[in-house]
């Protein structure tokens, strides 16, 4: 009798660690390399008042932060802290305020998907150091195909089902055609979207950097934290925002 209670628990418990293993496969992860901030110098975290990070950001020059417009949505940017530095949520880094926030005039939270960012202006330069360093503005269109480097914090899973958390991690995966972008992002030039199949991104990327050869080419726009299924993310398109971006890292 205690063999056959033994059995039918077993087949229970098995059957639902399939279950969780299935909605893993399909959850917004990063299933990358877990990197340290060295390797991803230029990336920036948004911290609130009570130390929670909600966005991320790219370091374009020591005193200026690129970000996605939709992370200042219903909050006051004198409260929000930058840190750099920091290979985890947890660590301290190197901190600065923000001295002036400027969105892009044709930024329209009802479709947030267009012109989806923002300049940050630190009260202060960030020492520059392994790491913390800035990159640069995109310098060509990018090509379907081309991998986009994509750095985070999220939860590793690689198999196990209790995941790695408050890790730092990047991925690369390829830049689509237009005409595979995810229609209710539109199928302009403001956008990227790229996609593998197995990876996503999370909330708190939101404003966080896609990177090719060295360059800030695709800023996080858009997640699926609230679906079932992996789908493209989707990135504010640098190249087609140069103008604002320059005039912006002005002063």
């Amino acid at each position: 009798m205690s063999i056959k209670i033994f059995l039918i628990c077993t087949f229970f418990l098995t059957s639902a660690l399939a279950r969780r293993a299935t909605k893993i496969g399909t959850s917004r992860i990063i299933n990358g390399d877990i990197i340290a901030i060295d390797k991803a110098p230029y990336l920036v975290q948004l911290r609130n008042e009570q130390g929670e990070t909600f966005c991320s950001g790219t370091l374009v020059a020591m005193n200026f932060v690129v970000s996605a417009a939709h992370c200042f949505l219903d909050r006051d940017y004198h409260h929000i802290k930058v840190v750099a530095g920091a290979s985890s949520l947890s660590e301290e880094g190197v901190s600065r305020s923000i001295a002036r926030l400027t969105l892009h005039p044709e930024f329209d939270a009802t479709n947030p998907l267009g012109n989806n960012v923002a300049v940050l202006k630190l009260n202060s330069p960030l020492p520059k150091g392994r790491n913390i360093r800035n990159t640069y503005l995109c310098s060509e269109p990018l090509q379907s195909g081309d991998l986009l480097q994509i750095s985070g914090w999220d939860e590793i899973y690689e198999d196990d089902p209790e995941p790695e958390k408050n890790v730092l991690s990047t991925i690369r995966i390829p830049v689509l055609a237009k005409e595979l972008c995810p229609s209710k992002g539109g199928k302009s030039n403001d956008i990227l979207c790229a996609f593998d199949g197995n990876h996503d991104v999370s909330e708190i990327d939101g404003g966080g950097p896609g990177i090719f050869a060295g360059e800030l080419c695709g800023i996080v726009s858009l997640n699926h934290d609230d679906e079932d299924e992996i789908k493209p993310a989707v990135f504010t398109n640098v190249m087609n925002i140069l103008d604002f971006l320059n005039e912006s890292l002005k002063g």
